[in-house]
């Protein structure tokens, strides 16, 4: 016996036998066993499936119909594609000629940008000179070396001390505002110990003012080798006070090369001018090149010279009374001197407002005993005298009378007066017989 099979579309393999049924049952429901393949086609060149009453539906071994799912909307339908070529063809045209002719129908469908659009829109009141000018305008930040390409450094007081504001604000990067004020207070700070030598010293040789008053008035009237000969009881006088002549000298000669040194290291920076300094950083006084047109700093410099005055004048020598008067000359200097200190540089007038409030603020300190105490001091002996601007304008005329002596009549002139005096007297009357 011979088996055969034949293969439907979409179905399984069936046997078939050539003379005999294998199975008996199947000729019962002959149409039964094509029940499930009644509607798939048969495929070509094989013959129908009349006649094959003879084959067994092996239906429980057939896989699951798949769950129908639901349709989802199709895409927008494109261009039509090129038919690809198969077979022999497509292995005759090359791959690159292929593809153009699939994607390049879709890509014509597809809509670039203009790539104008993507350009923003140009500002037309923007000119080439305005943008000249916002790119002069910006100023770099200052860097080491600069204030010596400025020919702002040297050994002098003034040059270190520029050269120490320069290294302070590339350093940390503080405005100029605050540059100025730090760096006040740091050569301030250098000096305060000169300051409190030059004030221990001065509190020491209180007691022997008299003495030394009349030592430098002997010294004025004599000869070369008396001054010499004082200038050793001079000397002997502040041993016994426990006070060093060379210290006496150079304390106050370092003060004023500080304080010098830092007003015309200040004053050159801003008049050069360094171009950073009119950017200060602070919205109240925005160019520190520039005279200040509100009048803050020259009326706070005047404020601050009559406060300090006010505050050193109870700590004065009483034997020295002309320094009584050179504070009340400072006092009306102070307000005189307004209008030119505002024609000057706002940025000078700021260092000097913080060095008169470092030595104001000293010298109230100072005067507290336990204070004194603590840095070695020495009390206060006795009161400073009161006066007054009236007692200082009578010292003035005073001073410039004895400048200016009166000279005294010749003898002929004496003799002259009495003899017309004599003449007039004994002329007759005119009018008389």
């Amino acid at each position: 016996m011979v088996l055969s099979t034949t293969v439907y579309a979409g179905g399984r393999l069936s046997l078939r036998a050539s003379g005999s049924r294998i199975l008996p049952l199947a000729s019962h429901r002959p149409r039964d066993c094509f029940s499930l393949q009644r509607f798939r086609p048969s495929v070509d060149g094989l013959p129908s499936r009349q006649g094959f009453s003879n084959v067994r539906n092996y239906w429980w071994s057939k896989p699951a119909i798949p769950a129908v799912t639901a349709i989802e909307p199709s895409p927008p339908a494109l261009a039509p594609v090129a038919a690809i070529p198969e077979g022999p063809a497509a292995l005759a045209s090359p791959p690159s000629e292929t593809i153009t002719q699939i994607v390049a129908p879709a890509l014509d469908t597809i809509a670039s940008p203009d790539p104008v659009s993507l350009v923003p829109p140009i500002d037309a009141s923007i000119t080439v000179p305005d943008l000249s000018e916002a790119v002069a305008s910006v100023i770099l930040p200052l860097q080491h070396g600069d204030f010596a390409t400025l020919g702002l450094t040297s050994w002098w007081p003034a040059g270190i001390i520029r050269w120490s504001f320069e290294v302070l604000q590339v350093s940390t990067g503080m405005p100029w505002f605050y540059t100025i004020i730090a760096g006040t207070l740091f050569w301030r700070a250098i000096v305060v110990p000169n300051n409190l030598a030059s004030i221990r010293s001065a509190a020491r040789l209180r007691p022997h003012a008299e003495e030394i008053k009349v030592l430098d008035e002997q010294a004025a009237k004599a000869d070369q080798r008396g001054k010499m000969e004082l200038m050793l009881k001079k000397q002997q006088l502040y041993q016994k006070a426990g006070v060093s002549l060379k210290a006496v000298m150079i304390n106050p000669f370092i003060q004023l090369t500080a304080n010098l040194g830092l007003f015309f290291a200040v004053r050159k920076m801003v008049t050069l001018p360094v171009v950073q300094l009119t950017q200060s950083g602070v919205w109240f006084l925005p160019d520190l090149t520039v005279g200040d047109p509100y009048y803050i700093m020259p009326a706070l410099v005047a404020i601050l010279v009559n406060l300090q005055v006010s505050v050193m004048k109870k700590d004065l020598d009483p034997t020295k009374p002309i320094m009584a008067h050179v504070m009340n000359v400072m006092r009306i200097a102070s307000f005189a001197s307004v209008p030119w200190m505002a024609s000057m540089p706002s940025g000078l007038w700021l260092s000097v407002v913080t060095g008169m409030m470092v030595s104001t603020i000293q010298s109230a300190v100072l005067l507290v005993p336990s204070i004194r105490q603590a840095l070695s001091i020495a009390p206060r002996v006795g009161t400073s005298p009161v006066v007054t601007t009236r007692d200082t304008a009578r010292a003035i005329l005073d001073w410039y009378r004895s400048l200016t002596p009166q000279t005294a009549p010749s003898p002929v002139a004496r003799q002259r007066k009495p003899n017309l005096r004599a003449m007039t007297k004994s002329s007759p009357r005119s009018g008389q017989p």
